[in-house]
């Protein structure tokens, strides 16, 4: 029970309280600043450290896609820090419905960062569309980051086929491919295990960039084939090795920088939630007051 109720205290300082805490600081204006602060106070509160074990960088080319391993709900914290917070993720609906706060008013209206779609009532089609008006109408320079697994592998320490939908689009579209591969995630986070862990030491492999070269790969296929291989190599590369004895070897991320930091947050539509965040708390905080009052009068 109490493992429980950590993991769901965790959940909610971390998708309802540092975020509305720190969207009260009038001193922030820019996107990725916000970003930036609400995840980095995250790592810190965790003692979590994130190390790069690849002699590559992350990589800022133009219209990149970003692939991520899927383990977690970790994912959503981690992953924005690794790209400096350049991530735009993909996600379904569904999960704004879970953690709407976190998910819609703050990820998808206010900072930018999330691409919500209906899986069952979007077609390839209509789905290309959506991610291509997302990088022509770069609102907050932010890249497209995915998971190419398709589904979530908690535990699952060894690479599978991915899914073709995006590396396809990125040969039809000639975007370059970069693999960001993460070990550990899962153990600061787990939803299924239901635990959040401190101390957590989180090793980023970042590959090299792929371009799509039609010269080299003649069909659509034969791309997919190659980078599902190389992602099958590097995935096996990162999780195979020891790396908590070579941490002293690595570099430390820096979880505070950003790259491209020049995106203001709509000062109306931010304004109008801090309203609604301090006349709601502010309520509560009167009725729980009132309701002591009584309840001591009475006795």
């Amino acid at each position: 029970m109490f493992k429980i109720l950590y993991f769901l205290k965790t959940i909610f300082m971390f998708t309802v309280f540092y975020p509305s805490t720190i969207i009260i600081d009038f001193t922030i204006e820019k996107k990725k600043e916000y970003v930036s602060k609400v995840q980095s106070t995250i790592l810190s509160v965790l003692n979590c450290n994130l190390y790069r074990i690849s002699e590559n960088k992350v990589n800022h080319s133009k219209n990149i896609i970003y692939f991520s391993n899927h383990r977690s709900w970790a994912d959503f914290f981690i992953d924005n820090v690794v790209t400096e917070y350049c991530t735009k993720f993909i996600s379904r609906i569904e999960v704004a419905y879970v953690l709407p706060l976190y998910v819609y008013i703050y990820g998808y209206l206010i900072f930018d960062v999330m691409i919500l779609f209906k899986r069952s009532k979007t077609s390839i089609s209509d789905f290309e569309k959506l991610i291509k008006y997302n990088q022509f109408n770069n609102k907050s320079g932010n890249d497209i980051l995915v998971y190419p697994e398709g589904t979530r592998r908690s535990g699952l320490d060894y690479a599978c086929d991915l899914k073709k939908g995006l590396i396809y689009y990125a040969y039809k579209e000639n975007c370059p491919i970069q693999f960001i591969i993460s070990k550990n995630k899962e153990k600061f986070l787990n939803e299924k295990r239901l635990t959040a862990e401190k101390n957590v030491n989180i090793y980023v492999h970042y590959s090299r960039v792929y371009y799509p070269d039609v010269t080299k790969y003649k069909t659509i296929q034969e791309f997919y084939e190659f980078i599902n291989h190389e992602w099958k190599t590097t995935f096996h590369t990162v999780y195979e090795a020891d790396h908590e004895s070579k941490k002293h070897e690595y570099e430390k991320i820096d979880v505070t920088k950003m790259h491209d930091n020049n995106y203001y947050v709509n000062q109306t539509l931010v304004n109008t939630i801090r309203f609604i965040l301090i006349s709601t708390t502010t309520t509560a905080f009167a009725m729980i007051s009132f309701s002591i009052l009584n309840y001591i009068n009475g006795s």
